[in-house]
């Protein structure tokens, strides 16, 4: 039986008999003077062992009226048994001078506990929220005054469960915004510049126009976390891409159109990456908690109306995770006062807020699949279309992006001379690709494809002519050269240009073949014609030709600012 860690007793013969033959259980701490001098430092005069007691560590002549309380080093040695050298009393472990700066094969009383003692020790000791901003530690391990990092370097079992337990019980913060997510200390900044990263991001994050947190892992992250506490900022500044706003007329594309597109999209991915689909329907989500905190901004000079229906294109995607446990919608958490938002109208502005709060978050604990379809929307056929349809405009826009950065810039397709690249300013091809996906537009998704297709193929037409100008001029280096027939055998590449007349292709950035105000116009405007009626809920007004489903129509801030001045 191996001697407690606080004994003063001999180790057991079995182990003094092990020493005696074992190289690795001999201690300094036998042979030397374990006292100190006046001068507070270690004697270095050798052990007198006439006196020796095996109840105290062995001192000098000088030192011997000193008695020193040893222990024995409770550490496992290379050979697999317990240390058991001579050290210093110093409980628990009383460590020997080889293991005392640091050994991981020691006893941890605390994983003997109970697993359902420790799980509640490990939320005690992490913060009552993960902040959704960074810190000078990797990630969201430092929260205040708790820093959990030592926590999860302890060792593989401990940081599995701890961070078992972040996942399962802490709410997760989040912020959200048109130009970006911030989450698990992670700020995925995005902007609709030429550029579809940010300048300043270190990592290639494709949120904007794309699928992922690409480079940082962010979204592993989120599939693991089972409580949220959603900010959403609305009507705040945000970057727009060039040359928006700045065309007037058919080709325009205003800021507000743009920033509602962009911040329903940013929503719409965050619930896909959160979103955990199950094979059944019906079947219940794992999202335990999800809470959502709305805040406006000044940017845009809604009224309550608009407000209202920004509030109900912000929080509709998030049913579609269906069961969560409990769901909350806090109340706005600041108004902005403005002329057309008078205080006499606000009673009722809440009273409605009220109202669609409590349908939300009934909703919400609805499982997926069993939602009420209390109008004839499209068929989950043509959704699912849609998603794939756009998702195939998202790839090729990434695609190209990366493209464009590992080439030289003579090689670039949508930066540069706007007339010269095909693919300039595609910026606002995402826009109204958001818009027709939507809508559940196909037929608009369709144009947009067709339209980068033949894009592409004026592109090849005339590099293909600058190709055959540039052989012209090499054929005329050899012509009439005496080694003519050496090249011959190039003659399928250096194909002189024909008589006939090149096409003057340009590009024009405004993408005008697209009718840009097709999609807008059909977006806040519904013109109601002939033989068609509509249903509607909180975030769509559904048209119908014949009994039979038509269109959609989101019911955007732009939308009910026009109905309101019609109707």
């Amino acid at each position: 039986m191996a001697t407690p860690a606080g004994s003063t007793n001999p180790a057991p013969s079995t182990t003094i008999t092990h020493g005696l033959d074992c190289e690795q259980h001999q201690s300094p701490l036998l042979t030397q003077c374990n006292a100190t001098t006046m001068r507070s430092t270690n004697c270095r005069r050798r052990a007198d062992l006439t006196h020796y007691s095996p109840d105290l560590l062995p001192v000098c002549k000088q030192h011997k009226h000193k008695q020193i309380r040893p222990g024995h080093c409770q550490a496992i040695a290379e050979c697999g048994r317990r240390c058991d050298r001579v050290g210093k009393f110093n409980p628990p472990f009383h460590l020997c001078p080889k293991h005392a700066d640091g050994t991981n094969t020691l006893p941890c009383y605390l994983l003997k506990l109970p697993a359902e003692l420790r799980l509640m020790i490990w939320r005690y000791v992490l913060p009552e929220t993960i902040s959704a901003y960074g810190s000078r530690l990797p990630g969201w391990v430092e929260q205040g005054k708790k820093n959990i990092l030592p926590l999860l370097l302890v060792n593989r079992q401990i940081s599995k469960e701890a961070l078992s337990v972040a996942y399962e019980q802490v709410p997760f913060e989040v912020e959200i915004e048109a130009n970006g997510i911030s989450a698990c200390g992670k700020y995925c900044s995005t902007s609709d510049t030429h550029y579809s990263i940010s300048e300043d991001s270190s990592a290639q994050e494709h949120l904007l126009f794309g699928l992922d947190f690409i480079g940082i892992g962010l979204s592993p992250v989120l599939g693991r976390i089972r409580n949220f506490s959603i900010t959403i900022n609305l009507n705040v500044a945000t970057s727009e891409p060039i040359y928006l706003g700045t065309t007037v007329g058919w080709q325009a594309i205003t800021k507000e159109e743009f920033y509602i597109s962009q911040t329903r999209d940013k929503l719409k991915k965050f619930v896909n990456m959160i979103r955990r689909d199950t094979e059944e329907e019906g079947a219940s989500n794992t999202i335990r908690g999800l809470e959502l905190r709305l805040r406006f901004g000044e940017r845009f000079n809604w009224g309550f109306d608009e407000m209202l229906a920004m509030v109900i294109m912000a929080v509709e995607p998030f049913k579609a995770l269906g069961g969560v446990k409990n769901p909350a919608l806090h109340d706005i958490l600041s108004l902005p006062t403005h002329p057309r938002r008078p205080s006499s109208d606000l009673g009722r502005f809440d009273a409605e807020y009220q109202v669609y709060k409590s349908e939300w978050q009934t909703a919400m604990l609805q499982p997926v699949g069993i939602a009420s379809q209390a109008h004839m929307g499209p068929s989950q056929s043509v959704v699912d279309q849609s998603k794939k349809e756009f998702r195939k405009i998202e790839e090729f826009v990434i695609f190209l992006h990366d493209q464009d950065m590992a080439v030289f810039a003579d090689d670039f397709l949508w930066v540069g001379n706007a007339s010269t690249r095909p693919f300039a300013n595609i910026a606002r091809v995402v826009h109204l690709a958001r818009i027709a996906n939507d809508q559940f537009d196909l037929h608009g998704l369709a144009k947009i494809r067709d339209v980068l297709v033949k894009r592409w193929a004026d592109h090849q037409e005339r590099l293909e002519h600058k190709n055959k100008r540039l052989a012209n001029y090499l054929l005329s280096l050899v012509k009439g050269s005496k080694k003519l027939e050496a090249f011959l055998e190039h003659k399928d590449k250096l194909t002189a240009a024909t008589g006939q007349k090149p096409r003057n292709i340009t590009f024009d950035w405004n993408w005008p073949e697209l009718f840009i105000r097709r999609f807008v116009t059909k977006r806040t405007s519904p013109i109601m014609e002939e033989g068609k009626t509509y249903t509607e809920d909180r975030e769509y007004r559904y048209f119908h030709k014949d009994g039979k489903y038509h269109s959609a129509v989101l019911k955007t801030p732009l939308f009910v600012r026009h109905t309101s001045t019609r109707e």
